[in-house]
């Protein structure tokens, strides 16, 4: 790695001091190039050929390399291995560097030891080097213990330290389960003594209606008599009428007739299983076997219902999980054959659909699509059909009900309720039910009726996902 800079350097340097000197390696000195001024002659002080600005003393030289260094730049040769199989001699006496001074921890040369190393502690450097390297080997064989005892040290904290934190879930477990049945506890004697106080409060209520009912029989005045008891028998009249009249009310509701839809078997797509009385429809890879019928679909995965609808209004809804469907409503004569948009649910202007997937929702009528943005969350979707006044909308439904879209048309032929669906595994289930009857009178929309009892109370009730839920009872 250096030797080549130092090559390069000694190269380009072109120092004639340094040649000269160097050739007294090879053969003897030649004179006139150093007058008896010269500082190498006069003193013998070898100068590092490295050092640029302030040239230091130089301590060896290389024969290698040419070159005499300085302390600073002869660290170098010791190192890097390329430069270590360099031959190092002493600057002050061209001699091979042979033995080591252990007082000045140096090496030096044979002549050094008689002059400036005399007396000093000498030792060969073969022998130096062997017990250098022992020291060596000693250190490293200390260093991997102590940092494998580290390892173990490191280890063993991290175990205890696991074993903590697991000892604190453990505790936080039992804490949080003992809070618990602490809760429950107190919650169970607060719901028992508040079932007391109920009790307590009723029956106070009755004693204290049977006192007033007997202070009021004792007193004479007739016209406060005959006040509080109307008002009494009023109160308690008007629940028992108001209990009575609902029940007029809900029961012919709950005995009109309903039809439930199902899918016609002669329509549907080879790949389309149907179960559960038609009601329900699976895509499977496994073609079923239907008898042959010219209303088959061949190539679009698609069924219809055998229900037309016809006047009045009408609502169902469908339940699906998979990949896409398509909800649609569309004139019996769609299209059959071929693969073309002309049989497709939508893609004519003899059907309107919602197609349904998890990452999109869009409407499409007469090929035209509209994109419905934000895509629902519910898989449950309801359908509702007004023929005479031609509209179609659809619903996305869950704890709310909510319009994902309205279309309005003008309906020509009977509406038949389809369905298509598409990938492995998707299924669909139409839970439907409708009533021309009831539907004939009432908006589409939460319905609501207001029934008047006297001049002081009405009670709201509200249709709403086929259900009949008493809203409230308003006193004005």
């Amino acid at each position: 790695m250096f030797a080549p800079a130092y090559n390069s350097l000694n190269m380009s340097r072109g120092s004639t001091a340094n040649q000269s000197r160097y050739s007294t390696l090879e053969k003897p000195r030649r004179s006139g190039r150093y007058s008896s001024s010269s500082s190498w002659n006069s003193s013998r002080e070898v100068l590092c050929d490295f050092c640029l600005a302030k040239k230091n003393k130089a301590v060896k030289s290389c024969l290698t390399c040419l070159t005499s260094f300085c302390e600073t730049h002869l660290q170098a040769h010791y190192e890097y291995p390329a430069l270590m199989k360099h031959k190092l001699i002493c600057a002050e006496h061209d001699k091979l560097l042979e033995v080591f001074c252990r007082s000045d921890l140096a090496c030096v040369c044979v002549l050094c030891i008689m002059e400036e190393h005399k007396k000093h502690d000498i030792v060969s450097a073969a022998a130096e080097r062997t017990e250098k390297q022992v020291s060596l080997s000693a250190e490293r064989t200390l260093t991997a213990m102590k940092n494998h005892s580290s390892q173990n040290v490191l280890d063993e904290n991290e175990r205890i330290f696991a074993e903590l934190l697991q000892a604190l879930e453990r505790r936080h477990e039992e804490v949080k389960e003992m809070i618990r049945a602490q809760e429950t506890l107190l919650l169970t004697r607060a719901e028992g003594h508040l079932a007391r106080l109920k009790e307590e409060i009723t029956l106070l209520r009755k004693k204290h209606r049977q006192a007033d009912l007997e202070q009021l029989s004792q007193s004479d005045d007739h016209i406060h008599f005959l006040q509080v008891l109307l008002k009494t028998c009023l109160r308690q009249s008007f629940y028992i009428n108001t209990f009575f009249m609902l029940i007029n009310l809900i029961t012919p509701l709950l005995n009109l007739d309903s039809c439930q839809f199902s899918m016609d078997p002669s329509t549907a797509h080879p790949n389309l299983h149907l179960s559960d009385r038609n009601t329900v429809v699976r895509m499977s890879n496994e073609p079923k076997s239907y008898p042959e019928h010219p209303d088959h679909f061949e190539y679009w995965q698609q069924v219809l219902c055998k229900e037309g609808l016809a006047g009045g209004r009408y609502y169902w809804e469908v339940d699906w999980s998979g990949t896409e469907i398509d909800i649609a409503v569309t004139y019996r004569g769609i299209q059959r054959k071929g693969n073309d948009n002309a049989g497709s649910f939508g893609g004519n202007d003899k059907s309107w659909s919602l197609c349904c997937s998890e990452s999109k929702y869009y409407f499409v009528h007469n090929s035209k699509r509209t994109t419905i943005l934000p895509v629902p969350s519910s898989s449950r979707i309801g359908v509702y059909v007004d023929y005479e006044a031609g509209t179609v909308a659809f619903y996305s439904v869950s704890d709310t009900m909510k319009l994902l879209h309205k279309v309005q048309a003008k309906f020509t032929e009977p509406l038949y309720p389809g369905l298509g669906v598409w990938g492995y595994g998707t299924t669909c289930e139409q839970e439907v039910s409708y009533f021309p009857s009831l539907f004939g009178h009432l908006k589409y929309e939460p319905l609501t009726l207001i029934l008047m009892y006297g001049p002081i109370y009405h009670i709201n009730i509200t249709f709403h996902y086929q259900q009949w839920v008493i809203l409230k009872i308003v006193k004005h």
